[in-house]
């Protein structure tokens, strides 16, 4: 029950692009600290969901390296 409630929440963060955490398209150069403090936190947090989920067998290695690639160059 846990792997399909780990599964599920990866697909509905993937599919929310227009969350304004997930979307850095909008940044201005001059970003505060505390904001890039925020974004770097997100990005660790969701890696290591990434990390549970492959050590959990809900994702493959190729998986999890192409989102990890996807959250790190967001």
């Amino acid at each position: 029950m846990k792997k399909i409630i780990t599964f599920s929440s990866l697909l509905i963060l993937g599919s929310c692009s227009s969350l304004p955490f997930f979307n850095d398209t909008d940044s201005s150069p001059t970003q505060s600290p505390e904001s890039d403090y925020v974004d770097l936190q997100v990005k660790i947090h969701s890696t290591y969901s990434l990390f549970k989920a492959l050590n959990a067998g809900i994702i493959t290695q190729e998986e999890y390296d192409e989102l990890k690639k996807n959250i790190l160059d967001l």
